[in-house]
């Protein structure tokens, strides 16, 4: 009984981590950096935000009235810096990049912006290899549906966080200093 209590529960998981649509949120990831300006109205610094971003990232998501901005994740094949036995190799690692920037009102006048670039690798590769290592069982019990069968490609990816892409974050940040013609904005809370 324990057992199917357990193949249901994670039967659920991974169905809904392959339906979930990729963000960054959780609350932008801490934050991420953050750039404080003074004297400047909120939707001329979203409107800022808003370019910033699109010089990097297609804009998914945009919504003035809460401040968000939300990118579509970017893909690209390169080196990581820690090199993986596959890099050692020769080969290449795919990664994405994510990218929320946030826009608010703090006390004083202020307005605060916050951008986070998150770096995902796929490790799809990895988690086929090493499901089976893990197994309770090892009589073959596996449905189609358990094989991959009922999903599509994009479904079955398994993207693992890599950490943020601060440099790219500041440089957004940045961007937006320009934009609005700042060159003192205060970075951090």
């Amino acid at each position: 009984m324990r057992l199917w209590v357990l193949v249901c529960a994670g039967a659920v998981c991974s169905a809904a981590a392959g339906c979930a649509s990729p963000g960054v949120s959780r609350r932008a990831a801490a934050r991420g950096s953050v750039a404080r300006y003074e004297g400047v109205a909120q939707e001329a610094v979203f409107a800022a935000a808003e370019a910033a971003l699109g010089e990097h990232f297609r804009i998914e998501r945009s919504d003035p009235a809460s401040g968000t901005l939300v990118a579509a994740p970017k893909e690209s094949t390169e080196h990581e810096t820690a090199p993986s036995l596959r890099q050692v190799r020769g080969g290449r690692e795919r990664l994405r990049r994510m990218a929320e920037v946030h826009v608010e009102r703090a006390g004083g006048g202020s307005v605060l912006v916050s951008a986070v670039v998150l770096i995902q690798k796929l490790d799809t590769e990895a988690r086929r290899t090493f499901s089976r290592e893990f197994a309770t069982r090892d009589t073959p019990t596996e449905t189609p549906i358990d094989q991959e069968a009922g999903a599509t490609p994009e479904q079955l990816e398994t993207w693992t966080d890599r950490g943020r892409d601060e440099a790219l974050e500041r440089a957004i940040l940045r961007a937006i200093d320009e934009k609005l013609q700042v060159s003192d904005s205060r970075f951090g809370p």
